[in-house]
């Protein structure tokens, strides 16, 4: 089997790019195992691979870049950066489009003004797009750290609790599970609230009636994961009652359908057309998922503008959801990966019958 470095040597090869220079931490994590986040750079030709890092870094990434060559040479020294490269003797450079900041882009393009800098963004993203065996065991466990959590954290929602509470002990519990962080903002949003797709955790308290939505992620070994599950404190009134339900099958509909062939805008499209067949096609605003990996965000799109073909080892997300102002909204997600022509879904043992605490 090819490496990841052998792969983004042949991408680089037939757009005739002779180098690289691999500028975001995921980008740089995934190529080379490197854990000291925004504190490397990647340099690549078609015969060699080189970190370039600070001294604070040195030892770690000997250690955990055993295939690279080690240089120390800072991110911000753009003259050592643009000395380096000017030795390897390269015409061509890839350079990450939509990730180098301009600062560096103009002080190594000026320093290197016999080479041509040619835009790559998106190469790298596309060979993550499909996961190894050891990815999926890695997503698997992130999604079993919030599944656990998740189901612990019930025990805690109560009158009176405000939502910063909970988002509290859910990123504790992510934690004590063994992530090292959570992968974005816990997402905690209660009653009215809960009409905000990325309602981050306020002071509000949870009142008796209201639904409680709860969008959260692991951060493990490189790797993320997200859930979303709404649940209500005392019985919901019949409205609300009404839109769980139309969620909760929009989800599994999604889920059910999955044939081999399709792509992300097919699903996309079977549960949209679930949702607004229920009268709620304009309280459906955003897609129906994404891809997750080493960014809980990434390859491939669930929404109208995706055309890629969902394969075998591609992880991503399946969470339709509602949202009515003023009243509230329910939103369940959960994380499926291709299997044999179907979704297996990785947080499936997180309940998403409807919960009434």
């Amino acid at each position: 089997m090819k490496t990841r470095i052998e792969l983004f040597r042949e991408k680089l090869s037939e757009k005739q790019i002779e180098s690289a220079l691999v500028t975001s931490w995921q980008n740089v994590f995934y190529l080379s195992g490197f854990t000291g986040f925004g504190d490397a750079f990647i340099f690549i030709t078609q015969e060699s691979q080189y970190i370039l890092t600070d001294s604070r870094y040195l030892v770690q990434a000997k250690e955990e870049c055993v295939d690279f060559e080690i240089k120390n040479i800072p991110v911000s020294d753009f003259k050592k950066i643009a000395g380096f490269i000017k030795e390897q003797n390269v015409k061509t450079i890839g350079f990450e489009d939509y990730n180098i900041s301009y600062l560096t882009y103009k002080k190594v393009t000026e320093l290197c003004e016999n080479c041509e800098f040619t835009a790559i963004g998106g190469i790298i993203e596309g060979l993550r797009c499909v996961k190894s065996v050891e990815e999926i065991e890695l997503i698997q466990r992130a999604c079993d750290i919030v599944v656990e959590t998740f189901n612990d954290v019930l025990g805690i929602i109560k009158e009176g609790v405000s939502e910063k509470e909970v988002a509290a002990e859910i990123e504790y519990g992510i934690r004590k599970r063994g992530a090292e962080k959570t992968s974005f903002d816990t997402i905690v949003a209660s009653g009215f609230r809960g009409a905000l797709p990325h309602g981050t955790a306020s002071d509000k308290k949870i009142m008796k009636g209201e639904a409680i939505t709860m969008d959260f992620g692991a951060f493990y070994n490189g790797y993320c994961s997200d859930i979303t599950r709404t649940v209500f404190l005392g019985e919901p009134d019949e409205k609300m009652r009404k839109i769980y339900d139309v969620v909760l099958a929009a989800n599994i509909k999604a889920i059910n359908s999955f044939e081999s062939g399709m792509t992300g805008r097919d699903l996309d499209l079977i549960a949209r057309e679930h949702i607004a067949g229920e009268g709620y096609g304009d309280e459906f605003s955003h897609g129906l998922g994404h891809g997750v990996g080493v960014q809980v965000h990434e390859e491939p799109r669930i929404n109208r503008f995706g055309d890629k073909e969902l394969a075998k080892g591609m992880i991503f997300s399946i969470e339709p959801g509602i949202y009515v102002e003023g009243l509230g909204g329910v939103r369940i997600e959960d994380l499926v990966t291709v299997v044999d022509g179907k979704l297996k879904v990785l947080t499936k043992k997180a309940p998403k019958e409807m919960i009434i605490l």
